[in-house]
């Protein structure tokens, strides 16, 4: 008798030593590296089940109050409980928009950071010290009154493709609790088609302090510090702060992810991600829904744009992973990422 009841325990053991497999590996993975933040979108902390709110104050962060429910952004629906990174049984999440969290870019950003530590050179953010935040500790009271008032509920990336001038989506896009837009890209004389609202603007070099009243510009390259930085007219616009691993996510995504199946690009190993890709990837972080408009391929702008100078002599198919971005836009396209839509 006692031997049966020791085979008995010892099986029962084995049986809840086992269960954590059945999670998936990335849900493993991801529970590893959780963490708590009191930063708005922070990505990593241990959440509640089943949790019913008035606005998202109620939530765990990174969930948002969705009629009345704690959702977790798009990217992150591989655990409703847990909002563990969404897994597709294509394998398109581990290329198409991997989280920055991620344990493959912890990986890569731990190998460069010792290599660089070897040869004394100018070093990527530490790992060890990662707090898996999107937007920098200074941007914390600039947003959170969008997160606080359910806007992330529902967020709108605007392109600039004229495909936008064929119909007047104006009101919906403006409908959006967040809407989110690139460069210099006007409102003025085309809101009918494009809507007269704009929370986040994403730009580069070029165009960076170009803003209306009220809204919010982010800078996507390596220098977020506005001193040392030749843009001068940040003082224009409400700067948001990106945390150091997201400017470094930004710079390395494509050498680190697998490149997409059957595609060839031509652009340069070290292309980081263009503007309008990551204002979508920015919003599938932490937005509980998405929806895309005027990223329609072969288009021009439906504005005119400035400087034609601007980066002479870099080819245009160099500068960015076209053919990678355009895959993974076909991706959304066909509904790939559940509370992702592209309307055009």
């Amino acid at each position: 008798m006692r031997a049966l009841v020791v085979v008995l325990l010892a099986t029962l053991c084995l049986a809840l030593h086992a269960r954590p497999a059945l999670a998936g590996a990335w849900h493993n993975r991801y529970l590893r590296h959780q963490n708590a933040t009191s930063e708005p979108h922070g990505i990593g902390r241990q959440l509640q089940a089943s949790e019913s709110c008035k606005t998202s104050k109620d939530c765990t962060k990174p969930k948002i109050c969705v009629g009345g429910t704690c959702t977790c952004p798009v990217l992150y629906r591989g655990n409703d409980t847990m909002c563990a990174p969404t897994v597709l049984p294509d394998g398109t999440s581990d290329w198409c928009v991997m989280p920055v969290n991620s344990e493959v870019f912890l990986k890569y950003a731990k190998g460069k950071y010792d290599e660089n530590k070897r040869k004394r050179k100018r070093n990527f953010w530490n790992p060890d010290n990662a707090q898996w935040k999107f937007f920098g500790d200074a941007t914390q009271s600039k947003l959170s009154k969008f997160r606080d008032n359910n806007a992330f509920a529902k967020c709108a990336v605007v392109g600039s493709s004229n495909s936008l001038t064929k119909r007047e989506q104006g009101e919906l896009i403006d409908s959006h609790g967040v809407v989110i837009r690139f460069n210099a890209a006007p409102t003025r004389g085309f809101q009918k088609y494009v809507g007269k609202r704009t929370t986040l603007r994403v730009q580069n070099i070029r165009y960076c302090g170009s803003s209306s009243r009220d809204e919010h510009c982010i800078h996507y390259s390596r220098n977020q510090d506005p001193k040392s930085h030749q843009c001068k007219r940040w003082r224009r616009c409400k700067r948001v702060n990106l945390h150091n691993q997201v400017v470094e996510y930004i710079q390395h995504y494509w050498r680190i992810v697998p490149n997409p199946p059957g595609i060839k690009d031509r652009g340069k190993s070290d292309a980081k991600l263009s503007a309008g890709f990551f204002g979508i990837v920015l919003a599938m972080h932490v937005c509980a829904e998405v929806n895309i408009f005027g990223f329609s391929q072969g288009e021009r702008h439906y504005y005119k744009k400035g400087d034609k100078k601007f980066m002479k002599g870099k080819p245009f198919y160099k500068r960015h992973r076209w053919l990678w971005e355009s895959a993974c836009m076909n991706k959304l396209r066909e509904g790939a990422y559940p509370g992702v839509k592209v309307y055009n």
